[in-house]
Parts: C-alpha cells; structure tokens; sequence
C-alpha cells in the first residue's frame, strides 16, 4: 500500500493531527486548493525554474491540508491541479462571499500564517469556547441536577417518581405508611375523609407488632456478667457463648447434699 511509505504515516497519526494551529472562523464553509504538477508530466529544462513558483504550495497541501481538516471538520477542501497558471487558495463563506489568497512563490509557513492571520480564530477565542462548549456539556448532562443545571431535580425526569412537594405521591410509597395493608391505603386514597383505625384495631388485624421485653437477670453477690468472664469477653465486643446465663448458674450450683455433708 503506498501511502505507508515514505512520510505519509506521519500525517495519518492522532498527534500530528492535532498539532494544527488553524481553526477557521464559523463563516467559512468551502476552500479551494490550486496549483500545478508541471514537473511531472515534462521533465523540460526550462520549466524548473517555474515549479518554483508551486512548490510551497505543494508542501502546503502535503503537510498542512490533514492539520485543517482534522480541526474543521464541517470545512470542504477542494483541490484543483492544472487548472491555472498561478497558484492560490479561495475561501468561500456561508453568504456566498469570497477570498482569494496569493501563493505565488510562497512556502508553506507564510501561507499558513497568512490563513491564520486573516480567517483563524485567535487563542483567547478558542480557549473561551472551549471553556463554552464545556459548560454546556455540563449543564445538558441529565447525570448532574441542581442549581445552574438543565434539570432542578432528577424527577423531572420522564420515568421517574415525581416530587412529593409538587405530586402528592400514593400512601403506599410513603414510609410512615409501611404498617398499613395496601387495600386500607388504596380506601383512603378513595375516601380522604375516612378515619385511620386505632392502635386495638391494627393488633386484632394482626398488623402491629409491639416490641418484645427483654428478660430480667436475678442478681447476685460477686458476680458481675460470668458467662462472660468466663470466657474473657468484654461486652459489646464479642458473641455470647452458646449457653444462656441461666444454664450457667445451674451448671455452677453447688448441690445441697455436699453442703449437709460438711
């Protein structure tokens, strides 16, 4: 394949296309390219001379032409080789308007430099839409809500609850509402003037459920937690060990029989 010969490569890799310093103005729209490739069809002696004429441009089109058309991508470049005698560049804008650009005898620096000049846009112009583009990026993100965004809240979202504050949402998606049956809640959504069942009534329906006391420990002299220990636990920090602080109390009582005996 001949274009990975020689130099071609070079202009085909990411960050030599992204080393471009022209950026046209939004106006332009189409550029077109002439020159001449005498030297090849007439190998005459007395036409070298005038390729010099075309040779900066030559290299212009070579090496910088990949360089503008990575970074204006919405830009038609046109070229047109041994049309005229002279080479040039022509810009045409977005109202029909255009722009010659003498070439004639010039390298391709001075042209460049004369495309910048004249349609580029300046550093502090790119840099500041950059810093547009980004913001806007920002604040058309649906992943980012709040102030100074797009949406002011992720329910506005179509697919997602809306806000209690501006729909009144269901009692059953409500948690203060947890311990209620669906088709009491689906009643009252029916009826806002019925009245909420008393606390007898929602423990004959089996709904609510009070907490379960807690056993008390018989107290006794000297011994302050043992079944922890005995175990060298402190409380908080470990499980209790299989056994219950009752079977340990009946495991260490002394037997009434041997305290007769002595």
């Amino acid at each position: 394949m001949p274009f990975l010969l020689g130099s071609g490569p070079i202009r085909r890799t990411l960050r030599y296309l992204k080393a471009g310093d022209l950026i046209f103005k939004d106006r332009v729209k189409i550029m077109e390219v002439h020159y001449n490739f005498y030297y090849r069809r007439f190998a005459l002696s007395h036409l070298t001379n005038f390729m010099k004429v075309h040779s900066g441009m030559i290299e212009f089109h070579y090496w910088d032409i990949p360089q503008i058309q990575y970074a204006n991508p919405n830009v038609q470049i046109v070229r047109f080789n041994e049309m005229m005698p002279n080479p040039f560049i022509r810009c045409w804008f977005e109202d029909g308007k255009d722009i010659i650009f003498d070439c004639f005898a010039k390298d391709r620096k001075s042209i460049l430099s004369q495309l910048i000049k004249v349609l580029g846009k300046t550093k502090d112009r790119i840099k500041q839409e950059q810093k547009l583009a980004k913001s806007l990026e920002e604040y058309r993100n649906l992943a980012c809500f709040g102030f100074n965004q797009e949406t002011f809240c992720y329910c506005e979202i179509p697919g997602h609850v809306p806000c209690p504050g501006t729909c009144p949402l269901p009692k059953r998606m409500l948690g203060k509402y947890t311990i209620y049956k669906t088709e009491l809640l689906e009643s009252w959504e029916k009826d806002l003037d019925a009245e909420y069942p008393s606390q007898k009534q929602l423990e004959s329906v089996h709904q609510w459920y009070p907490l379960a006391p807690k056993p008390g420990l018989r107290y006794q002299e000297g011994i302050d937690k043992p079944h922890l220990r005995e175990y060298g636990k402190t409380m908080g920090h470990d499980i209790s060990p299989s056994e219950s602080y009752y079977e340990w109390v009946d495991r260490n009582k002394p037997l009434v029989e041997d305290e007769g005996e002595k």
